[in-house]
C-alpha cells in the first residue's frame, strides 16, 4: 500500500518591523544634492504553505514518490527610489511546484540510481533591475509570472572495494511566461514602443544543463597506518546571463571546472594533512555581471586555488 504523508506549515501575521530609509537625492534627479529623503513604511503577510508527499516503496530497491507543495518568499521595500514619493513596495514571491521521483539501487547495492522530474510556477518572481540612466541605481519589483522545470539525475557506483565513481546531470527550462516592462534591457528585447519585453526570456543564472563527474580512491593505512584519500572530478556548467538587463556582456558562456585533492589521516586521527586544488586551469567565470551607463561591472569567481592543510586535534 503507498504511504501518505501530508505536513502544512501556516504563517500568521507575519509582520515587517517598522523602519525609516535615509536615503540621498543622488538617487532623484538632484545628482548632487545632500538632501535626506524620509520613509517609513510597515507590511504585514499572512500566507498558508502547504506540502504533500506520496511515497510508494515498490520493490526492496525502488521507491518512488511525488510531492506537491506551495511556498512563498515575504514582499518588502525597496531601498532605492526614483524620487521622494515613488512606490518603493514589493509583494510577496509565490510558488506551486510538483516532484515526481524515483531512488533505485542495483547491482546488489553497489549502484544508486536517483531521478526526479520538478515543475515551479512562480508568481511575482522578485528582481533587483538597475535603473537606466548613467549613475547606477537599482529597485527591487515583482516581475510576471515564470515557469522552471526539468529533471535531475544522480548516480553513484561503489566500482572496487577502493573506488567510488559518480556524477549528476541536470536539465532546466526556466523563463518569463509574460515579463513587459523592464527597467533596462538590450536594445533587441524592446518592443515597437521602446518598452522592455523579455517575455520567453530565460531566468538570470539558470543553465539549462550542468553536470559533474567524480573518481575517489581511498585505502585504510596505505602509508604505514595512515589512510589516505584522493578525489578528482570535472564540472560543467551552461552559457547564463548574470544580469536582467541581457546585455551581452553580462553574459557568462559555458565552462568546465577541474577539481582535485588529497588526504592523509594519521592512525589515531588526530592529525589531517590535506592538498586542495580548485579551478586547476584557472578558468575565468563570471559571479555576476551589470551594466553602468557605458561599462560593464563585474564579479569574477576564485581563480585557481591551491591550498594544503594541516590539522591537529587533542
Amino acid at each position: 500500500m503507498p504511504r501518505v504523508a501530508s505536513s502544512y506549515h501556516q504563517v500568521e501575521q507575519a509582520r515587517l518591523p517598522r523602519y525609516r530609509r535615509y536615503l540621498k537625492v543622488y538617487q532623484t534627479q538632484n545628482v548632487l544634492g545632500e538632501d535626506e529623503v524620509n520613509r517609513e513604511e510597515s507590511r504585514s503577510e499572512s500566507k498558508f504553505t502547504p506540502s504533500f508527499t506520496v511515497q510508494w516503496q515498490a520493490s526492496d530497491d525502488m521507491n518512488l514518490f511525488a510531492t506537491y507543495a506551495k511556498g512563498h518568499k515575504t514582499g518588502g521595500f525597496s531601498d532605492r527610489i526614483e524620487d521622494p514619493e515613488g512606490d518603493i513596495e514589493f509583494d510577496a514571491e509565490e510558488v506551486s511546484s510538483i516532484e515526481l521521483g524515483a531512488k533505485t539501487t542495483w547491482l546488489d547495492g553497489a549502484l544508486s540510481l536517483n531521478a526526479n522530474y520538478f515543475s515551479m510556477d512562480i508568481e511575482g518572481l522578485q528582481l533587483s533591475t538597475q535603473l537606466e540612466g548613467t549613475v547606477a541605481a537599482f529597485t527591487v519589483d515583482n516581475a510576471a509570472d515564470s515557469t522552471s522545470e526539468g529533471i535531475e539525475i544522480e548516480m553513484k557506483f561503489y566500482a572496487h572495494e577502493n573506488w567510488n565513481l559518480g556524477g549528476n546531470y541536470s536539465y532546466t527550462d526556466a523563463s518569463y511566461d509574460e515579463f513587459i516592462g523592464g527597467a533596462d534591457c538590450a536594445e533587441r528585447l524592446r518592443n515597437s514602443d521602446g518598452v522592455c519585453d523579455l517575455s520567453g526570456e530565460p531566468l538570470i543564472f539558470a543553465p539549462k544543463n550542468k553536470w559533474s563527474l567524480f573518481a575517489e580512491y581511498y585505502h585504510d593505512d596505505l602509508f604505514g597506518d595512515w589512510d589516505f584519500n584522493a578525489r578528482t572530478d570535472i564540472a560543467f556548467t551552461d552559457e547564463h546571463y548574470t544580469d536582467i538587463s541581457y546585455f551581452d556582456g553580462a553574459k557568462q558562456g559555458d565552462y568546465t571546472t577541474y577539481n582535485a585533492s588529497m588526504r592523509v589521516v594519521s592512525p589515531n586521527e588526530d592529525i589531517t594533512i590535506s592538498l586542495i586544488g580548485k579551478n586547476l586551469t584557472d578558468e575565468k567565470i563570471m559571479a555576476w555581471g551589470l551594466p553602468s551607463g557605458p561599462n560593464i561591472l563585474a564579479a569574477m569567481a576564485p581563480p585557481r586555488e591551491l591550498t594544503l592543510k594541516v590539522s591537529y586535534r587533542y
